[in-house]
């Protein structure tokens, strides 16, 4: 999962990342003209044809550090997917892709820097 380029101010606001990659943002976060790498997380899940399954998402927030600014971070959190927890999904063919979205948490005045995870999230897709 990438949330592109934002640009931060002194009111904090967020950058919610659609599962189709589409960016939206609330208060002071805005987007740019150079959006950098934006794409949700992208997963595959294969098995029986025309079985269905459900899918369990985050419910922690996860954290990302600024790798040039130590003690600098940012919060990842309410995870949406495509297709959705609620509907679960079909396995037409045996695969389908499934989307991962967030909403980013950001702080004010947020410093300037390439933030990450050192650790995955998961997403556990159990089979009906």
């Amino acid at each position: 999962m990438n949330f592109g380029i934002l640009a931060s101010s002194a009111i904090p606001g967020t950058l919610k990342l659609s599962p189709a990659g589409i960016r939206t943002t609330t208060g002071g976060v805005s987007t740019l003209p150079t959006t950098g790498t934006v794409t949700p997380a992208l997963f595959s899940v294969a098995g029986e044809n025309n079985y269905t399954y459900a899918i369990t998402l985050p419910i922690i927030p996860i954290v990302l550090n600024n790798a040039s600014v130590p003690g600098a971070f940012m919060l990842a959190t309410s995870f949406t997917s495509s297709p959705s927890v609620i509907t679960g999904g079909l396995l037409t063919g045996g695969s389908q892709a499934l989307n991962v979205g967030a909403t980013l948490f950001v702080g004010p005045n947020q410093p300037a820097g390439i933030c990450n995870t050192l650790l995955p999230f998961l997403v556990t897709v159990n089979y009906n």
